[in-house]
């Protein structure tokens, strides 16, 4: 299972020293995380050195959603802290991003300069 799509907010100015990628969470997509990022950070949002990498996770059959698909990056049987994960999904996504952090890498950005963030909520 591929990612769907990729956003990609392209430095602006010098040569690219550097590259983050968001992850977003759950049920979201990487456009709709890129739209939340620029109404928090204005929308000029972007580093003159950096790139920004919004993805969005495939779409995949999501326990918690009685199997409905959503995009997700992998699934999990709950949403507590106390499950086992579901290995099968996450050794999926992490080719994929081995993949996309490989391609990033290729551009000449050297891998001590790639970040990965994501954001999520959990609440009890």
């Amino acid at each position: 299972m591929a990612m769907e799509a990729l956003h990609l907010v392209k430095q602006t100015g010098k040569a690219c020293t550097g590259s983050v990628i968001f992850l977003h969470g759950s049920g979201d997509t990487g456009q709709g995380f890129l739209n939340w990022v620029k109404f928090l950070m204005g929308s000029d949002f972007g580093l003159p050195h950096i790139n920004f990498y919004f993805p969005t996770a495939p779409l995949r059959p999501y326990t918690p959603l009685g199997g409905s698909t959503s995009n997700v990056w992998f699934d999990r049987y709950n949403i507590t802290p106390d499950v086992p994960e579901h290995i099968q999904t996450l050794e999926a996504i992490g080719q994929e991003m081995k993949g996309l952090i490989g391609k990033v890498a290729d551009s000449g950005v050297p891998l001590n300069r790639i970040v990965i963030g994501t954001t999520s909520t959990y609440s009890t």
